[in-house]
């Protein structure tokens, strides 16, 4: 089985169709890279598999189970986020850091308090989290990437 799975996935923008009938299988362990030209597809992709974006048609599978119908916060807390490329991310934070942070989750509806998730301060918080089997970060770029290995 794998741990994200897309099938025969479209997305539609009005009458535009932006991705029209992927199918991806990643296993667990497995780094799998949407490469295309500007326009191809690559981010709409992304953004449908977390929910950002609404599925035309096809479905999506994540962990066993599908996640076409769920909401973005429901995504989330099952461990899948978007982490965006360069503009929305955290300079000052580590490749880690950032998709822990991507990742993150409040459990409160309003309030301040009773946050839940990943602590973004501690180092490698996002590494022990993918060896646990929890988070699983999607990223849009390779901005961040190259800065944090500079930092590295």
């Amino acid at each position: 089985m794998s741990l994200l799975a897309l099938e025969k996935l479209e997305v539609s923008y009005g009458g535009i169709r932006a991705v029209k009938g992927i199918d991806i299988a990643v296993n667990t362990g497995e780094l799998v890279c949407l490469i295309g030209a500007n326009g191809a597809g690559k981010t709409t992709t992304l953004r449908a598999i977390t929910g950002l974006v609404r599925r035309s048609g096809g479905r999506v599978m994540y962990d066993g189970a599908e996640i076409s119908t769920l909401r973005v916060h429901e995504i989330a807390r099952r461990g899948l986020a978007l982490v965006p490329e360069g503009r929305g991310v955290f300079a000052q934070l580590t490749v880690d850091e950032n998709l822990a942070m991507g990742a993150y989750a409040r459990r409160d509806r309003g309030g301040a308090t009773g946050a839940a998730g990943p602590d973004p301060g501690r180092r490698g918080a996002a590494h022990h989290q993918r060896a646990a089997g929890q988070p699983c970060a999607l990223t849009a770029g390779t901005r961040a990437a190259r800065h944090a290995r500079a930092r590295r």
